[in-house]
C-alpha cells in the first residue's frame, strides 16, 4: 500500500511538472508573439511617419508651385 502511494504521489508530480513545463512553454510562446506584434507595430509607425513626412513634402512643393504661377501672373498683369 505505501508502495502504490509513493507511486501515485510520483505520478501526480510529474503529471504538474508536465503540466508546469506546459504553461511555461506557452508563456514563451505569448512572449514571442508579443514581440512579434510590437515589431509589426513600430514598423507601420515608421511606415506612417515616412508618409507624413512625404506628404508634408509633396504639399509643400505644391505651394511653392502655385505661389510662382501667382508671381508669374501678377508679373505678366503688371505689364
Amino acid at each position: 500500500m505505501k508502495n502504490k502511494d509513493m507511486d501515485n504521489s510520483q505520478s501526480e508530480q510529474t503529471i504538474q511538472e508536465i503540466n508546469l513545463a506546459m504553461s511555461l512553454k506557452l508563456a514563451l510562446l505569448s512572449g514571442v508573439l508579443v514581440t512579434i506584434g510590437d515589431a509589426i507595430a513600430t514598423y507601420a509607425a515608421k511606415i506612417a511617419i515616412d508618409e507624413a513626412i512625404q506628404d508634408n513634402i509633396t504639399q509643400r512643393e505644391e505651394t511653392q508651385e502655385q505661389e510662382q504661377r501667382m508671381q508669374s501672373l501678377e508679373k505678366q498683369s503688371n505689364y
